[in-house]
Formats: structure tokens, sequence, C-alpha cells
């Protein structure tokens, strides 16, 4: 060989998931990378040379009007950031989310995150109890001691 050095890329697969927020899960999106092509799946890409880190997050856009972009980001991804508005609590959507992240990380063992959004003057007395309600729920699936962060996010 000519002494090229090959240096090794780490390739982190990120599902941003939520209910009715794509708002939100639009701009942790931004945070992870740029945004790329965009039909059902929103992507962001970036490449950190330095670090020799890739990073491809993804989001459904339509969810949870169309099932089908959610399972193809689930299937796709291996770390899942479930994004809870605190202006819209837990729904639903929010429940279909957590039922579908539980099974894949039971056969796929991917990282999880929990993230709480839209916190603010007119929500903030509602973080604890939706909080308590999560680690509730969480704790009676495999997803039990997941981490919850706590984020107000700006430009909103």
């Amino acid at each position: 060989m000519s002494g090229v050095k090959e240096k090794r890329e780490t390739n982190f697969l990120v599902g941003i998931f939520g209910g009715e927020n794509f708002e939100q899960r639009n701009l942790i999106g931004q945070a992870l990378g740029s945004p790329g092509t965009k039909s059902d799946i929103q992507f962001y890409n970036r490449l950190d040379a330095g670090l020799g880190h890739v990073f491809c997050a993804l989001t459904p856009v339509d969810y949870p009007d169309k099932i089908k972009p959610f399972l193809q980001t689930l299937t796709i991804t291996n770390i899942h950031l479930l994004v809870i508005d605190l202006n819209i609590g837990l729904n639903a959507a929010i429940g279909e989310v957590l039922v579908g992240i539980d099974l894949h990380h039971q056969l796929h063992e991917s990282r999880v995150l929990v993230i709480i959004t839209g916190i603010n003057s007119k929500t903030e007395w509602k973080l604890a109890d939706t909080t308590k309600k999560i680690e509730n729920i969480l704790s009676t699936t495999s997803l039990k001691g997941s981490e919850i962060e706590k984020r107000k996010l700006r430009n909103m």
C-alpha cells in the first residue's frame, strides 16, 4: 500500500419520534445535522470529520396520520429519541410510539432517550407529574431505566 492511513468513522442512526410535534422533532433533527431529503421521512445529515462521526437522524413527517414512515424510521435507526411535548402531554400517539420503541428495543437492544419539550412558564407546573407518569410507564417495559431529559427548545 502507499502508506495511506484509513480513518474509521462511527455511524449514528437516530430516530426522532413523537406525536403531533413535528416542529420540535425538526429542531432536534437540525441540531444533529443539516436537513436533507424529505418525503414521508425527513433526513438530517452531518459528518464530523474531527471526531470521525457520521450522524444521520430521521423523523416521520406525517406521523401519527401515517404509520408506515414511523415503522420505517423505527427499523432503520438504532438510537431512538421519544419527544414528548408538555403542551400536548401523554396521548394515544405517544403510547403507540412507546409500544413500537419497546418492541424494537426487545428485539434489537436499541438505545432510548425520552426528551420532554415545550417547557415554559405556562407548562412548568405539569413537568413533575408528567415525568413521574413517564417513569411509571417505562418501568413496565423493557425501556425501564431509560434516561429522561427535560429541554427548553429555542426558535419555537
